[in-house]
């Protein structure tokens, strides 16, 4: 999770949200996105890691869905809304 986030880290909104098995989840929380890119191995100009990961940007505002893309198991994911 990259900050700042639009909501509090407590477990009344995660619940709310759908993290209520977050202890069975890796969740990782980066002080801004070059703080995310760099524990990543990522650089700003290229979003591809040196163990060939992927990142997958992913928006409400975006297309296509996200239900309609083929994530590779090594594939990095950050959510924006």
């Amino acid at each position: 999770m990259i900050q700042p986030l639009g909501f509090t880290w407590d477990d009344k909104r995660l619940r709310r949200a759908g993290l209520d098995y977050r202890e069975f989840a890796d969740i990782k929380q980066h002080h801004d996105y070059y703080a995310f890119l760099e524990s990543e191995g990522l650089s700003p100009d290229n979003a591809q890691s040196p163990t060939g990961a992927r990142l997958f940007a992913l928006t409400t505002k975006g297309t296509p869905a996200h239900s309609n893309v083929s994530y590779p198991r090594w594939g990095l994911s950050a959510i924006w809304s």
